[in-house]
């Protein structure tokens, strides 16, 4: 679930849904473009209403996100402060832990430089409660069936990656109206941060998906990512 600013619970909407913001609006939006401005905002109905069809997806982007008063500029704080209270620290730790992909718990102990406890797992457990992070079980290659102690968390919310990877540490700059993009292409490591926000636009819509391309449900083994650790028989893997 999301808690937007304006204290609405929201969960992101599917893509066939998110689509119909531009129909009969003149966007002249290819598919790229929908998913350049769904990568950033996932499907949130409040971050879409923002995205006008007269100017070009990129220079949306640059509005709600690089400019003073942009929505998702101090939204992030928001989502916290609504969502944890005076625990929104430890919880927005947790989540700058996984912004460069996903982790197994004990790494994100080591990251945090704290010890194994049960208040970490509380934590966790509440952002996926939350819907801001989810937990992928890896699964036997052989069987399909889920591991249930193997498992590692994903952040599946699109603007918070964006935003810690792109948005907290130009602050200063964008409250001042004085930070400029090119285009996002020119954005640090952009390639790598959208194959991981495209990973959950696929993981979040998987059912769609399986429509849109004929497939039966049935026919699907697991469709969860894949690792393996390293022993003395087989190399250490993994599969997004």
């Amino acid at each position: 679930m999301r808690r937007v600013s304006y204290t609405l619970t929201l969960e992101e909407l599917p893509l066939s849904d998110c689509n119909h913001f531009w129909k009969g609006s003149g966007s002249q939006f290819s598919a790229y473009d929908k998913f350049k401005i769904l990568s950033i905002t996932g499907g949130i109905p409040r971050y879409l209403e923002e995205i006008q069809a007269q100017v070009s997806s990129e220079e949306n982007i640059r509005n709600i996100c690089f400019k003073k008063g942009g929505v998702l500029v101090n939204e992030f704080n928001n989502i916290f402060s609504d969502l944890f209270g005076k625990r929104s620290e430890k919880y927005k730790q947790i989540v700058k832990c996984l912004v460069q992909g996903s982790l197994e718990y004990g790494e994100i102990c080591e990251k945090l430089l704290v010890e194994k406890s049960g208040l970490i797992s509380e934590y966790l457990n509440d952002l996926v409660m939350s819907g801001l992070i989810s937990r992928d079980n890896t699964w036997d290659p052989k069987t399909g069936i889920m591991s249930p102690l193997l498992f590692k968390y994903r952040l599946t919310d699109n603007y918070l990656r964006f935003y810690l990877k792109y948005i907290e540490s130009k602050l200063s700059e964008i409250e001042r109206n004085v930070y400029q993009i090119k285009t996002l292409s020119s954005l640090p490591g952009w390639a790598t941060i959208m194959g991981l926000q495209f990973e959950n636009l696929v993981l979040n819509n998987r059912y769609f998906i399986y429509d849109q391309l004929w497939i039966s449900p049935d026919e699907i083994v697991t469709e969860n990512p894949f690792f393996q650790h390293k022993t003395t028989r087989r190399r250490g893997s993994q599969i997004d």
